[in-house]
């Protein structure tokens, strides 16, 4: 407890950059008119004309190279979605058991499209009770600190599962049948679905910290962003460090291109938050109060997951056609030609067609007649 309170003391007026190199961060009786530290104003590296380089954004999410990385080791004619069409839905559990010993659980239905764009269903909860830091927002009102709590959830738990286990059946109508697919890659596709989710809440945190308050009127908001990204930068610098060790584990869970992929990713991100980190020091010096905890705690990664995923889908059979009795019999319906009249307009089935409108080879046909007559 007290090296807890030490360790937040020490971070009192430092930079982010400085408390996640676990630094002192000199420069508080030395800072010049710009508030930056003694470290982040080395990092300056002044543009044409000595004015501020201009900051690089990240490079793009390669969302295609990544699909196809986690699905290239799925069989032919197996799942390849979780969505559903009509009245069907489906029961996803997930059970996640951490090398540490804590257990997590938790179970969605859903229809439609399993993917972040579907608002029915969300893991945010899950992801934030069971994988976050646990570093909490002050500014309710302001999101940056919250989703970049959350992005290190997700980014946590998608890169360090090292085993998936799957489980499906399937219900029609309340009754238990065999399922359509053999196999049904719940594994991709729930990582595919953390990753994406990651990126949206990486991008929101990016969004945030690229704001520039030209008239000082959004401090909180801007202190917020700022707090954000130092959490994201904190917690994707540990990741890459992890990744690139790559212990066995991981290995048989994560190709050499997926998690070189995800490492660039990771690596431009951290790359744009410096240089925005560098550029805002000193500027938000209540930046640590938009938040309640430490960035120490997002220190290492020692954890790993075994995950088993469990679907139920459950389907029913579209209602009976309208010549089906309520006995569920075929009614006997007289099924007679129906014939349309373009010229009056009129349809019906004792309706006859009319000659000026049969087609060019049934008036070549009663020409041919008529000469032959």
């Amino acid at each position: 407890m007290a090296e807890n309170s030490r360790e937040t003391a020490q971070e009192v007026d430092s930079c982010p950059l400085c408390v996640c190199k676990q630094q002192t961060c000199w420069g508080r009786s030395s800072r010049r008119n710009d508030g930056r530290c003694r470290d982040c104003r080395s990092k300056i590296r002044p543009g044409i004309n000595n004015t501020q380089k201009v900051i690089r954004y990240h490079q793009p999410f390669y969302d295609a190279a990544i699909h196809f990385q986690l699905y290239i080791g799925a069989a032919m004619g197996s799942m390849p979605a979780l969505d559903t069409e009509g009245a069907d839905n489906n029961l996803l559990n997930v059970h996640v058991d951490s090398s540490s010993g804590r257990i997590a659980d938790f179970s969605v239905t859903f229809s439609g499209t399993f993917s972040t764009q579907n608002d029915s269903f969300s893991f945010d909860s899950f992801i934030q009770d069971h994988f976050s830091s646990g570093i909490e927002p002050v500014l309710t009102e302001f999101c940056a600190v919250r989703n970049a709590t959350l992005a290190s959830g997700f980014a946590n738990l998608f890169c360090s599962i090292t085993s998936v286990g799957e489980e499906a059946t399937t219900e029609l109508d309340g009754q238990h049948t065999e399922n359509e697919y053999d196999l049904h890659n719940l594994g991709p596709h729930f990582k595919y679905y953390l990753i994406c989710r990651l990126r949206e809440l990486v991008d929101s945190v990016i969004l945030a910290i690229r704001f520039e308050d030209g008239t000082n009127e959004h401090g909180a908001y801007c202190a917020d962003a700022y707090a954000g990204a130092s959490i994201l930068y904190r917690k994707l610098k540990c990741l890459i460090t992890s990744l690139k060790n790559w212990n066995k584990e991981l290995r048989g869970h994560m190709s050499l291109t997926l998690r070189n992929l995800v490492v660039d990713w990771f690596t431009a991100v951290t790359s744009e938050l410096e240089h925005r980190l560098i550029e805002g020091c000193g500027r938000y010096p209540l930046w640590q109060q938009t938040f309640k905890g430490s960035l120490r705690k997002l220190r290492g990664h020692h954890e790993s997951f075994a995950v088993h995923l469990t679907l139920q889908q459950n389907k029913s059979n579209p209602p009976n056609p309208p010549d089906l009795d309520s006995s569920g019999e075929t009614s006997f319906l007289e099924l007679r030609p129906q014939y349309y009249n373009p010229a009056t307009g009129e349809a019906g089935t004792m309706a006859e067609l009319d000659s000026r409108y049969l087609s060019t080879r049934d008036w070549y046909s009663s020409q041919d007649n008529q000469t032959r007559l």
